[in-house]
């Protein structure tokens, strides 16, 4: 399963409990083979994100308070940083703004904490990322208490945007790993 950005709250409450192994211990087939986070949040149940990045707005973000909606003033230098300007501006038109409520609200117990997931979870940092800056991300999966297969990316907060293959080939080689 791949999470990125915000996606690593609801992707991690999502997981708990249908890994492989747990799934085979309950005589159930499939499940999740491994977690892959690129550059997301990871949080404890409890935890929002609005307190991970310091309880405060950063300069670029756009809080609509009325509306309840919050989005980066400037995607296309915020998230897409490092790609074709082309794509960046293409991908920057179809953001959507997010509810308020994702940065506010606890996030629920996140499968990445069970032993399950052993050896079976990734972080692929963004070393250029504005958005989800570097020392956040270190300091998230440090908290996080477990081990992570860790690799660092050259690149903005969007990778699969600006190193496609780059992140495919590395995105196979870990499921390959995690399917063993």
């Amino acid at each position: 399963m791949v999470m990125h950005s915000y996606g690593g709250c609801p992707g991690a409450a999502a997981a708990k409990g249908l890994s492989t192994k747990e799934r085979k211990a309950d005589g159930k087939t499939g499940g999740i083979i491994g977690l892959i986070f690129i550059a997301a949040f990871l949080l404890h149940q409890g935890e929002c994100v609005f307190n991970c990045v310091g309880g405060k707005w950063e300069p670029w973000h756009c809080v609509d308070e009325k509306t309840g909606l919050i989005r980066p003033a400037d995607p296309q230098t915020i998230m897409y940083g490092d790609v074709p300007e082309y794509l960046a501006a293409d991908a920057a038109s179809a953001l959507l703004p997010l509810s308020l409520h994702v940065f506010t609200n606890p996030s629920p117990a996140p499968g990445w904490a069970d032993a399950a997931y052993s050896g079976r979870r990734a972080y692929i940092r963004c070393s250029q990322d504005i958005c989800l800056p570097t020392f956040v991300q270190d300091i998230m999966v440090e908290a996080s208490g477990v081990d992570w297969i860790k690799k660092t990316f050259d690149t903005s907060h969007s990778p699969f945007l600006s190193c496609p293959s780059k992140l495919a080939d590395y995105v196979i080689e870990l499921a390959v790993a995690f399917a063993k």
